[in-house]
């Protein structure tokens, strides 16, 4: 079977709901999307994320801070890692907010009473907070984070000094100042080197440190330099040293600590993951609903987030009258949106999430909810439809009990009617035996019938507009609905004829089996045929002779029509007129009172017949 949580976009809300959370263990703890089938934790998670919501109504903000990469972090720190000084910084901002958090729902414990009695147990750490604050300043050890420090930095305070004072000297040299490229002192590779002319860098006295992209400048340590520069690299070592050890300290302050620092993060997670519900839900405009496990559903203008401008929905299912709900209608009329907001507007209340409705709507909470929807065509299975469709009633059957909701989209659809009616009514009847409460969708009369009949069934109808021809997408309780079909074609303009034998055959179940006589069809002969499909052509048409694979020209028709005269290339031939096709007509070719007999001669042919019609007596006498 399918997971119900995605059929239903379940998985889509939690992303959304996600994406309201700082830290990565409050995203991970919102998309397990975990439920309770137990009707207190719902009752208390809607109760915390109301809360949440009432602060943020009331413009309170709470103090997280900290949290982008504390479980990175805090991972590091377990492992026995030491901590940059930014990583430093940052805990101590979670440490910080610990303590604000705490203070913050002290004070607004009036609003949020459920939540300022978990911030009971976050701890106070202002002493690790203060100690990393001392010890830090913009990403960077301070100087008086220890005494030893503070005199190695003074000393390497003093050597650059030094350094700097004698470079300048050898820059101002006059034996220098040919060789100089620019009279600075300039750091490189942690050294103080002076730029110097490459072609002079073997004649200047030093170390070669690096050389300029192009070439043309060569970073030279003076010579005069180096038991300083030696020094300042002894002394940065043992800067290091003493920075580590101090990270090390303060990583450790946190490490001591982190039994009571772990509980503070679950608590701050938490609450995290109840804001992030209450900014969801406050932007789909939700409301706290009451919930009940007497699996009694009634929901009041309730509308699905995930549609845009979605049709508020309205139906009543109680489970302690009545066992089933059939819904009928037209098709694309709503049915499968009905059972997918149902399921979803199910699964946020259980989560804690608000629900977007209005007053009156109350949801049950239920130990299982299957949902069977869409087409289910298993490829790799070789299953088709209907078999899946098989598959998942006998899965969900072997899985029913008591506060179990079912789900059922076009129940027993597939295959041929009236077993698919069978099979629906008779899986409809297992599964209300076997103690589930039931919301199903059919076009099937038989089972219409049975919910209408049944003392535990009752059915609801799509509403559909007969005048527009469109559905309004609203429950009407306590109704059947049909396909509208017959109202459609007659508005589609289908022959009165039509509709009436139609109903006919629907009402009476009889089958319009009487026989009609037609005319009989006059065979034509192979002569009469080609002479119904005489094809006109005129001279001096240029067509195309299949039989010969070439272009020619029209000339006539034999007296009887079945064979055509063409012209080609200065010789004559003949084939049927079926075997041509126009290319241009003669009209189109040449003009008006054109000589079309020229085109079936060459050129003396035609002088000596244009001769004789101007009587000349040399043609004459040829004759």
């Amino acid at each position: 079977m399918q997971d119900t949580k995605e059929i239903v976009g379940f998985y889509k809300i939690l992303d959304q709901v996600s994406q309201q959370a700082q830290s990565q263990y409050a995203k991970k703890q919102i998309l397990k999307g975990d439920l309770s089938p137990y009707l207190e934790v719902a009752q208390t998670k809607q109760a915390e994320t109301a809360e949440a919501k009432a602060l943020l109504d009331g413009q309170l903000s709470v103090p997280f801070m900290g949290l982008q990469h504390i479980e990175g972090l805090t991972k590091k720190v377990e492992k026995g890692l030491v901590l940059e000084a930014g990583e430093l910084i940052e805990y101590a901002d979670f440490l910080r907010s610990s303590r604000l958090i705490r203070q913050f729902f002290q004070k607004n414990a009036f609003i949020a009473p459920i939540l300022a009695g978990y911030t009971e147990i976050l701890g106070d750490f202002s002493e690790i907070e203060q100690e990393i604050y001392q010890a830090i300043h913009q990403s960077r050890v301070h100087d008086q984070a220890s005494r030893n420090l503070r005199k190695i930095r003074k000393k390497i305070t003093q050597n650059k000094a030094s350094i700097q004072k004698k470079l300048e000297k050898f820059i101002n040299h006059s034996s220098h100042k040919d060789k100089i490229q620019e009279a600075v002192v300039i750091e490189k590779d942690g050294r103080f080197t002076v730029p110097v002319k490459s072609s002079f860098k073997r004649l200047v006295p030093g170390q070669l440190i690096a050389e300029s992209s192009k070439g043309l400048t060569a970073y030279i340590e003076p010579h005069s330099v180096s038991k300083l520069a030696e020094e300042r690299v002894m002394l940065q070592a043992e800067e290091s040293s003493e920075v580590y050890q101090i990270l090390a300290y303060l990583t450790g302050l946190i490490q001591a600590q982190m039994d009571g620092i772990r509980s503070s993060m679950e608590c701050i997670v938490e609450l995290e993951v109840i804001l992030a519900r209450a900014k969801y839900s406050r932007s789909i405009n939700g409301r706290s609903v009451p919930l009940n496990k007497a699996e009694y559903i009634n929901l009041v203008e309730a509308r699905t987030p995930l549609i845009e401008d979605p049709v508020p929905l309205s139906l009543t299912l109680d489970g302690r009258e009545s066992r089933g709900l059939v819904i009928t209608g037209a098709n694309a009329g709503g049915k499968t949106v009905v059972l997918k907001t149902v399921t979803l507007l199910t699964y946020m209340a259980m989560s804690g999430l608000l629900v977007p409705c209005e007053e009156g709507t109350e949801l049950a909470i239920f130990e299982e909810i299957f949902v069977e929807i869409g087409d289910n065509q298993s490829i790799e299975r070789s299953l088709s439809t209907f078999s899946s469709h098989m598959q998942a009633l006998a899965t969900i059957g072997k899985k029913l009990k008591r506060h179990t909701l079912v789900l059922l989209d076009e129940i027993g659809s597939g295959t041929e009617p009236r077993e698919g009616s069978a099979l629906a009514i008779a899986s409809l009847n297992d599964f209300y035996r076997k103690g589930a409460l039931l919301m199903v969708t059919t076009h099937y009369g038989e089972v219409k019938t049975f919910a209408k009949n049944h003392p535990q069934f009752t059915t609801a109808a799509m509403d559909f507009d007969i005048e527009k021809l469109a559905p309004t997408y609203q429950v009407i309780m306590h109704e059947t609905g049909d396909s509208q079909a017959f109202t459609i074609a007659s508005k589609m303009e289908l022959p009165q004829t039509i509709l009436d034998t139609a109903k006919t055959i629907l009402e009476d179940n009889q089958l319009p089996l009487d026989v009609k006589t037609f005319d009989p069809i006059p065979i034509q002969t192979p002569e009469e045929s080609a002479m119904d499909t005489k094809i006109n052509f005129s001279k001096g048409d240029r067509v195309y002779a299949s039989e010969f694979k070439q272009e020619a020209l029209f000339y006539e028709l034999n007296d009887s029509g079945d064979q055509a005269k063409i012209y080609n290339d200065g010789s004559w031939k003949q084939t049927p007129p079926q075997r041509l096709k126009l290319l241009i007509s003669a009209e189109d070719l040449y003009p008006a009172n054109y000589d079309l007999d020229r085109l079936f001669m060459d050129y003396d042919q035609y002088k000596y017949y244009h001769d004789l019609y101007r009587g000349s007596k040399k043609a004459w006498k040829k004759k």
